[in-house]
């Protein structure tokens, strides 16, 4: 039976660029990210990124799937210094985007890349009762093969006040 644990909820209080947690356990199978967040960029758009024990190296690749309202785009990206996700920007108003990410530590055999899946997504009221959609899914690794100790993510132009984000453990019982 799977045991989860909340391991710790961060709530910006003041515009930050970076949220960390540090000295993750190795006990973990997959560790789990969600919350909701919101970009300081003054676009619609704000770019938030993840990288694994402050690793800036181009280990990462991934493919994503976007639409917005009805179009959509498929991308890939190989040989990258982190994982891309993106959020609202200030020109969305009070709208945070939710945030909802799925790392596999795979503890018990350090011979296999991190498996990394995410999915990110807002709506904002247009008026007249419609709506603008985004939606991002994310399927990427990480090419480094030891434990996961450290998680940062990231906001170029930081990650406004109320953006909260809770690291999740999942493990054997």
């Amino acid at each position: 039976m799977a045991v989860c644990e909340a391991l710790k909820t961060t709530t910006i209080e003041e515009d930050t660029v970076t949220v960390s947690w540090t000295s993750i356990s190795d006990t973990y199978q997959w560790l789990e990210i969600i919350g909701y967040a919101k970009g300081a960029t003054v676009n619609t758009i704000a770019t938030m990124y993840l990288q694994l024990n402050g690793d800036t190296g181009s280990n990462y690749a991934y493919k994503n799937i976007e639409s917005f309202n009805a179009a959509f785009s498929i991308g890939q990206n190989a040989s990258q210094t982190k994982l891309n996700y993106y959020i609202p920007g200030k020109l969305w108003g009070q709208q945070c985007g939710s945030v909802h990410i799925y790392i596999g530590q795979n503890p018990a055999s350090d011979s296999h890349a991190k498996s990394i899946h995410g999915k990110t997504g807002y709506v904002k009221a247009s008026g007249s009762g419609s709506f603008e959609n985004y939606t991002m899914f994310t399927n990427g690794y990480w090419s480094d093969t030891g434990d996961i100790t450290q998680i940062d993510l990231k906001c170029d132009d930081g990650f406004v006040a109320g953006t909260q984000f809770t690291l999740i453990g999942w493990k054997d019982s």
